[in-house]
């Protein structure tokens, strides 16, 4: 009697499921008897069929994209010493290839990749920013001796660097700088970002000193004149919008310490 194809399938189906353990026996010591040569013939057959492999590949992911995503995870948490471990002597033996790669990669997708660094930065910022304070918090030291010992050994370059920099955003690196300079000397400032930028509009971009318009100075545009100065005024100071005014860097610069718009008798200092 003629079998149908559906006949023919149950009974290799049953034929194997009965003699299943002898199969795979017999599969295991094949391939442990002639590993080597069976690698050589998929990477022979891997390499003569790369571009249709590729393509294969990618459409099934994207038909099975989240079936695949689900089965790789369950592996990952079933395996995940085993992986670590394989990954780990991996980078160990292939340490310069891979940087080699990874280069090669970022110069190819750059603007790609930090397009997507950016906009997962914007969308994950709360946690990350929490994450890398917990990681400073436990690895402190750590940091602290290899920051010094990156500076130590690449001196010339941050010079360099911090130049350049300072040349290309001069209006960024004052800002920085002025931070910087108030929290060493622990002063504050008692008015907010629209206080400063609503007196900077009323001057209608020029410098009430010097009545030019701020863009035509240079080192810097618009500079905050504080009255009076952060040299002089005691520990734990605190500004307010009345004691800071808007000037082009050219006159902040020429009022020094003791500028015409300082008034220091209520601090103890006399010109």
């Amino acid at each position: 009697m003629v079998q149908t194809k559906e006949e023919k399938a149950a009974y290799k189906r049953k034929w194997y499921q009965d003699n299943r353990e002898g199969i795979l026996a017999k599969r295991r010591n094949f391939y442990q008897e002639h590993k080597k040569e069976i690698a050589a013939y998929k990477r022979k057959w891997y390499q003569d069929n790369k571009g249709e492999i590729l393509i294969s590949v990618r459409k099934y992911y994207q038909c099975h994209k989240e079936e695949k995503a689900a089965s790789d995870k369950k592996y990952a948490q079933k395996h995940k010493e085993e992986i670590a471990a394989r990954n780990k002597n991996h980078r160990e033996l292939h340490k310069e290839e891979i940087k080699v790669k990874k280069k090669k990669h970022y110069q190819e997708y750059k603007d790609e990749i930090l397009a997507k660094r950016r906009e997962f930065y914007q969308g994950n910022k709360n946690a990350i920013t929490i994450r890398h304070k917990k990681y400073y918090k436990g690895h402190r030291e750590e940091i602290i001796v290899q920051q010094r010992g990156y500076r130590r050994d690449h001196k010339d370059e941050i010079v360099a660097q911090q130049k350049k920099y300072h040349r290309n955003y001069p209006e960024i690196a004052r800002i920085s700088g002025h931070k910087r300079r108030l929290k060493k000397q622990q002063l504050k400032q008692l008015y907010t970002s629209k206080e400063w930028d609503d007196k900077v509009d009323a001057t209608n971009g020029i410098c009430p000193q010097c009545s030019r318009r701020y863009e035509d100075v240079r080192p810097f545009c618009v500079t905050v004149d504080h009255c009076p100065s952060v040299n002089i005024v005691p520990v734990g100071f605190c500004y307010t919008i009345n004691d800071v005014f808007p000037r082009c860097g050219s006159c902040n610069s020429a009022n020094g310490v003791y500028g015409g718009y300082t008034r220091l008798d209520n601090f103890g200092v006399m010109k």
